[in-house]
């Protein structure tokens, strides 16, 4: 396939997954409030937020990984591809085991820094002790395979297996809380489920993806992780950045205010997550495809890559933000008023 055809397909069916995945947290917002609360919705958003944090001690590792992977792509170093990808498996193996212990052991110390209500105490302990721990894990590996993947640039793989296991999450979030009422162990049961076959899934298509893919215990190297951590370290900085400036919000929020405040943050959040993904779409891509470039000295190609994808980017952020600004509150009033009032 063309680079130009690759490219619009990657967007198309990012695109795809991303609009349904959005239609569908946006529809869940709203439902999960009602059926949760306030707080207890609030509990789930600062699930998410430490599952984030946790995963900063892998060090940048996640990034670099997918660069690296496409560099030995590119150059045909099949070998060196599998040593990087099972020198990272193991190592976030360790790292995904010793956060989830982490987890376990500080839940009843994280409940208190958020300020959850007494009668919510014992189930906020248990959704950190068990779903985050596990889900900390899971996440952990499923990152190595997402990485093999896009280091093949085939992100319609990983947007197909998003789009599905939205819809999946969805349907299944739908049907517990209308045929039980597990309440937030329910959530987690639905949550770690999809998370679970996601993982199998990606582990599928990833050895569909390199046919020459082996990955072993023999293939740990120690120059595999040197080779990691020469780029790790920048992209750890960008990390840090952003939890400094959008992923804390929350912990400080609950602090201040407890979790009931976050029925109203994170509806906000939930609509900047729809869109950045439609933007960044090009720039995820691209990252493969001018790793390539770069490792076969194609100075051109990566300069005009870089203007026309800086060009088209700025277009589309520009035009949806301003839609965002201008429609702030019409969508508020038929989305959240309902379920949270004015």
């Amino acid at each position: 396939m063309r680079t130009s055809h690759r490219i619009f397909y990657n967007a198309a069916t990012n695109w795809l997954s991303t609009i349904t995945n959005s239609v569908i947290g946006i529809v869940l917002v709203p439902f999960l409030i009602k059926k949760l609360g306030r707080e207890g919705y609030g509990l789930i958003a600062l699930s998410g937020v430490l599952l984030s944090f946790m995963m900063v001690a892998d060090l940048g590792v996640r990034g670099a990984l997918g660069r690296q992977l496409a560099e030995q792509k590119a150059l045909n170093k099949f070998e060196a591809f599998n040593e990087l990808a099972s020198t990272a498996l193991y190592y976030y193996a360790c790292i995904g085991l010793l956060m989830a212990f982490a987890s376990m052991v500080s839940a009843p110390i994280l409940v208190g820094i958020f300020h959850v209500s007494d009668n919510l105490k014992g189930q906020a302990i248990y959704l950190i002790r068990y779903y985050s721990s596990f889900a900390i894990f899971i996440t952990f590996i499923t990152a190595v395979f997402g990485s093999i993947i896009t280091s093949c640039n085939r992100f319609d793989l990983l947007n197909i297996v998003q789009f599905v296991m939205g819809v999946l999450k969805g349907i299944g979030l739908i049907l517990i809380f209308k045929l039980t009422s597990a309440g937030l162990l329910g959530w987690a049961v639905v949550m770690l489920s999809i998370q679970l076959i996601t993982l199998f899934v990606c582990i599928y298509v990833s050895f569909k993806v390199i046919s020459a893919l082996e990955i072993s215990a023999r293939r740990f190297k120690m120059g595999g992780l040197r080779i990691l951590f020469s780029l790790s370290g920048y992209l750890l900085i960008l990390e840090l950045t952003s939890i400094m400036s959008i992923r804390s919000d929350p912990v400080i929020l609950s602090n201040l205010l407890g979790p009931a405040a976050l029925a109203l943050y994170y509806p906000a959040l939930t609509m900047t997550s729809v869109v950045r993904p439609i933007i960044t779409t090009l720039s995820q891509q691209l990252s493969p495809l001018t790793t390539g470039f770069h490792a076969t000295g194609n100075v051109e190609r990566i300069q005009q890559v870089l203007i026309r994808g800086t060009r088209l980017s700025f277009l589309m952020g520009a035009s949806l933000c301003t839609c965002l600004g201008v429609l702030a509150e019409p969508i508020c009033k038929i989305w959240l008023y309902p379920s949270i009032g004015p």
